[in-house]
């Protein structure tokens, strides 16, 4: 089970942290465009 816990390092560059938060907002858009529910591409 995922534990919610998220690590980070001092070794990553503002930009590798814009790039999880572009993939963080595309991966919710598309649970919220499918009703939460799973959808396999």
């Amino acid at each position: 089970m995922f534990g919610g816990k998220w690590y980070i390092s001092m070794s990553h560059t503002l930009e590798d942290a814009e790039k999880t938060i572009a993939a963080v907002d595309e991966a919710m858009a598309k649970m919220v465009e499918n009703d939460f529910k799973y959808v396999a591409e």
